[in-house]
């Protein structure tokens, strides 16, 4: 839709990815794996790098051990990582192919509820901190 195309083209040179709000939640879950390496690997367009990374340092506080941006389509299980995190069923399933013996967790959301997906799935990010921890959730 022609709404997204503005998002694209001016909202996002304008700094959108610098004043997106926190996912309840998350930054209690960041703090809770203080003791991981803690990479943000995410789909941003490249005139929003700069602002996902500032608003990374700005929201959680922390210096993370990488913020590395995506574009659509591209998998994240190139980067090696013991646990992902993603809202998105194909984000998942390229993970998959490409880190078969890493813990793949789908963040349940309303948009993807109904799809198939045979692994983990959460409700919020206490429960993936619960997942990371070996905890039952």
């Amino acid at each position: 839709p022609e709404r997204w195309s503005w998002i694209w083209r001016k909202a996002v040179p304008q700094g959108l990815f610098a004043t997106l709000n926190v996912m309840p939640g998350a930054q209690q879950a960041i703090a809770d794996l203080a003791n991981c390496d803690i990479f943000f690997l995410t789909n941003r367009p490249r005139n929003a790098r700069r602002d996902t990374y500032r608003w990374v340092l700005e929201k959680f506080h922390i210096q993370p051990a990488g913020i590395i941006t995506f574009k659509t389509g591209e998998s994240k299980g190139v980067i090696p990582c013991d646990y992902y995190i993603d809202d998105k069923p194909e984000n998942c399933e390229l993970i998959v192919r490409d880190q078969p013996d890493s813990n793949v967790v789908l963040h349940n959301r309303l948009y993807n509820r109904n799809c198939r997906w045979p692994g983990i799935r959460v409700d919020n990010l206490n429960e993936f901190v619960g997942v990371v921890n070996g905890r039952d959730e």
